[in-house]
């Protein structure tokens, strides 16, 4: 399993609402989080096989825009 971190547009919990079950449902209920404290709002997941590539598609599909860093 790795790890990867992705700088987001996402400000507040209500956005994270707004998103969280096509993320469960698109992701199959893979670990993830966002950090709203620190200033690149941090989207960090858990994935065996799922390529930055993919997440990125999803979030901005979802609205959210994004840029893997790690």
């Amino acid at each position: 399993m790795k790890v990867l971190l992705f700088k987001t547009d996402v400000v507040s919990p209500d956005q994270i609402e707004t998103i969280r079950d096509q993320l469960n449902h698109s992701l199959g209920f893979r670990e993830w989080s966002f950090d709203l404290e620190h200033p690149d709002k941090i989207f960090r997941i858990e994935v065996l096989t799922t390529s930055a590539e993919e997440i990125i598609d999803l979030l901005e599909r979802l609205g959210v825009n994004c840029t893997s860093i790690y």
